[in-house]
């Protein structure tokens, strides 16, 4: 048990001082986070169809998107940010006439859109995988929450599993040595 926990430390200091990260990469990203310009990403993050570099770095959190041959709308339409964080995006929105809303959020399948408390079908951009969704004229409140999906749901009970079976064989190791 010693010799375990020895080689298990002793790999742990081993791989924490030998890794491919720079130690600049937490005050990076927490930068890009509190500037509101948002992380870059990496490959194995970005959605299934989506290119992580064709994300443009400074975007607002919302904004109204124009098909081609569309008018321009007519009025400002008025955006106010109730709630940002990492996994839930509450927006309020006034706008004069039916528009199609960008949000400043990749699809990934956790993520679920309502709009006025129904469930929003989700469109994308044609440069990247970003949510849009189709908000009537008025008053709407735009909400995104970070779901638990079944995958996730699956591996923790995998996780749980391998623990309680190592709690169970340490706790029996220990039950023949007395």
């Amino acid at each position: 048990m010693i010799a375990l926990t020895l080689a298990l430390s002793l790999t742990g200091a081993y791989l924490v001082k030998h890794t491919w990260w720079d130690t600049e990469d937490v005050n990076a990203v927490k930068e890009a986070m509190d500037s509101k310009a948002g992380f870059e990403g990496t490959d194995e993050y970005d959605p299934l169809g989506d290119d992580h570099t064709d994300v443009p770095q400074k975007q607002p959190e919302t904004k109204v998107i124009v098909e081609k041959g569309e008018p321009e709308p007519a009025q400002n339409p008025e955006f106010q940010i109730v709630r940002w964080t990492a996994e839930e995006r509450v927006v309020m929105v006034r706008l004069a006439a039916p528009a199609r809303i960008r949000l400043k959020l990749l699809q990934y399948p956790a993520w679920v859109v309502s709009v006025n408390g129904k469930v929003a079908p989700l469109h994308r951009t044609v440069s990247y995988d970003a949510v849009v969704v189709e908000v009537p004229s008025g008053e709407s409140r735009i909400e995104a929450r970070f779901t638990r999906t079944s995958d996730r749901t699956i591996g923790g009970c995998i996780s749980l599993m391998g623990a309680l079976a190592t709690g169970m064989l340490l706790w029996t190791s220990k039950r023949r040595e007395a």
